[in-house]
């Protein structure tokens, strides 16, 4: 795939390296997210990208059952991370906003007193007000959620 202006957006398309199935192209690279043939995920597949209030690229995919969350450091930079929380141990919790309009979001792998314990996957996302569409995806994905 290609860089610059004419770059190749985001999605999914046949895997370079074969075997008959997709690959994400995360717009920038190659992620480690494939799908059997058939062209990507399932029609229920919910994604917003967006930059981080703290200039990270993110890219969240919600299918239904698991969260994922695709983050690259600001320019692109760094090593690209990835985590995945099923719905069934999903809390998302929004913190208030700060002086500038920042809300911190924590998205974490567990529920209750699981949340301190180390094996709990979690997340820290700042979300500018200026994205709101992503605060309303989360909320989104949060009302879905089964209570603890």
């Amino acid at each position: 795939m290609g860089s610059g202006p004419g770059q190749t957006p985001a999605g999914w398309y046949r895997d370079p390296g074969g075997g008959g199935r997709t690959r994400y192209w995360d717009g920038a690279r190659w992620t480690e997210q494939y799908s059997e043939a058939g062209g990507g995920p399932a029609a229920g597949v919910d994604r917003i990208r967006f930059t981080s209030a703290t200039g990270d690229d993110v890219l969240f995919i919600f299918d239904g059952a698991v969260l994922e969350i695709f983050t690259a450091p600001r320019g692109g930079t760094g090593a690209q991370a990835s985590e995945r929380f099923h719905r069934d141990l999903l809390t998302i919790i929004f913190e208030s906003q700060d002086r500038k309009g920042v809300h911190k979001v924590w998205i974490y792998g567990g529920h209750g007193v699981q949340l301190g314990a180390r094996s709990v996957g979690k997340q820290l996302i700042y979300i500018s007000e200026q994205d709101r569409r992503v605060i309303d995806f989360l909320e989104r994905i949060r009302a879905t959620l089964p209570v603890p």
